[in-house]
């Protein structure tokens, strides 16, 4: 599909690349999607951490193997950010994955993310998430 739409926008003069465009067309339907079940998600918090769980994973995909950056942008935030945009839902994630380790979490509670932390870098909580090695079963 890219090579074909890709080589329709270049002969119409459209210098833009056609996967790019399809994708940052798609994500705010997504956004929406994430702000609408939301509040479900905010009352089972193992499902919210597995929901985010799987925001990573879809964000990890976008950018590593469709190269996904916004045309005149330098770095994507992500779909993790935009769910995890709101301090309460920041919060409830949080305390629901330290919960989850407490018992053999490597982490003292000053070491674990604050929210101001987490909007200014998705990348710091993906690293502390792998090093934690979350296993999530629902």
């Amino acid at each position: 599909m890219d090579n074909q739409v890709q080589s329709i926008s270049n002969s119409v003069g459209l210098r833009c690349n056609a996967l790019t465009e399809f994708i940052s067309a798609l994500l705010p339907i997504l956004q929406h999607k994430i702000d609408y079940i939301m509040p479900d998600l905010l009352k089972n918090a193992s499902l919210l951490s597995h929901f985010i769980h799987e925001n990573l994973l879809f964000d990890t995909t976008l950018r590593e193997e469709y190269l996904y950056i916004p045309a005149g942008k330098d770095k994507w935030d992500g779909l993790t950010q935009h769910s995890l945009k709101s301090p309460r839902v920041f919060a409830t994630w949080r305390d629901t994955e330290k919960n989850c380790l407490l018992p053999c979490n490597p982490f003292s509670d000053s070491q674990l993310p604050s929210h101001a932390t987490m909007t200014s870098s998705v990348h710091l909580m993906r690293q502390k998430l792998n090093m934690m090695q979350l296993t999530h079963k629902i």
